[in-house]
């Protein structure tokens, strides 16, 4: 018998969003985080899942509002049937205080407390444990082991293998007798790792909140028996972070600049994106005026453009920068030579006081 888990992990609810160019935008979007476990519980009803997982960081801090718990309990509420594992992460450890201990989430969920649990469903086992402090510098998989091999095994935690928040290892992955292990904290999808018998995954985010979190988000559909684990990514972010490099080299207006940009921008109107511009530029480049012309929800500008040199005004300059490109052009009149380039560049940097960054 195969059952159909839904996992997901790392919403962070109420993210400042400090990144953007606006505390109302900052504030759509903190909406579009509650919405997003909307559309993770209606997932979860449509896909008549046998539970819905979620491993750690639900909360960003242990700063909520009261809407956005709320919100939580009433989508909750929409699936009672289905039973919600909980395992708290980094960001919403489960201590005294905690929201996990003081709010009411509703009689189908259950958190799981910094010990080991398993609790017994119809046809397969759910195990879990919850960070109890920002920090777990010690495996919480350490000498772990299922109790009976014959059932489905899940278990829900928070952790990053070999790593340094509940650096649990690969050894005891496969040395658990799990089935699935659902994990949380590392903010990508991970399709399947496989360690011996044991599935791992990391759903990722289900929905970006800066530019190190690029690309589609969502959460996993897995469908789990005891021979196999088909894993199904499930995009449900409502906007896509996005960086693309525009070459500036040979624009010689803010039309001709701003149509590069625009047939760079591959995504929809609705996301945001890091645009980082390299190459020579023909003129000062003001970023606002390229954002102006940007129609999308939010935009970066990132200048790592320089200046196109015009090689012979600077070589009759009584300078020492004219001296250096004076010596170089009467080696290579048009300064062609590639490792003459360079030093043409390296040496630029550095009479201009800049840090000189070598390859």
């Amino acid at each position: 018998m195969a059952i159909t888990v839904i996992h997901c992990a790392d919403l962070h609810f109420d993210s400042p969003f400090s990144g953007l160019d606006s505390a109302h935008k900052a504030e759509i979007r903190r909406e579009e985080l509650r919405q997003v476990f909307g559309r993770i519980t209606n997932l979860a009803r449509t896909e008549n899942a046998d539970a819905l997982i979620i491993s750690g960081d639900l909360f960003d801090s242990s700063s909520v509002s009261s809407q956005t718990l709320r919100y939580i309990k009433e989508k909750l509420s929409q699936i009672s049937d289905i039973p919600v594992f909980i395992a708290a992460g980094n960001h919403d450890f489960n201590a005294p205080g905690s929201f996990y201990r003081l709010f009411d989430f509703g009689k189908n969920v259950h958190i799981f407390s910094d010990e080991i649990e398993k609790i017994e469903c119809k046809g397969f086992n759910v195990y879990g444990v919850s960070f109890a402090a920002q920090e777990e510098t010690d495996s919480k998989l350490k000498d772990f082991c299922v109790d009976d091999t014959e059932q489905i095994n899940i278990m829900a935690i928070h952790a990053d293998i070999d790593g340094a928040y509940n650096p649990i290892t690969k050894q005891e992955i496969q040395e658990s007798g799990l089935d699935y292990l659902a994990l949380g904290h590392i903010h990508m999808f991970s399709y399947k790792m496989q360690f011996g018998k044991t599935c791992a995954v990391y759903p990722g985010c289900p929905e970006g909140r800066g530019f190190d979190e690029l690309g589609p988000k969502g959460v996993v559909k897995a469908i789990i028996d005891k021979n196999n684990v088909d894993v199904e990514f499930v995009p449900l972010s409502k906007r896509i972070y996005h960086e693309i490099s525009v070459d500036v080299s040979g624009a010689e207006s803010y039309e001709t600049l701003c149509g590069r940009i625009l047939l760079a921008m591959k995504g929809s109107p609705d996301d945001l994106y890091k645009i980082v511009l390299v190459g020579e530029a023909e003129f000062y480049i003001q970023p606002a005026v390229i954002l102006e012309s940007l129609h999308c929800f939010s935009a970066k500008i990132v200048d790592k453009t320089k200046a196109k040199l015009d090689l012979k005004e600077l070589s009759e300059e009584y300078s020492l920068k004219g001296l250096f490109v004076n010596e170089l052009l009467n080696q290579d009149k048009e300064c062609e030579n590639e490792l003459l380039k360079q030093a043409l560049s390296y040496g630029l940097e550095a009479l201009s006081g800049e840090k000189v960054k070598l390859p």
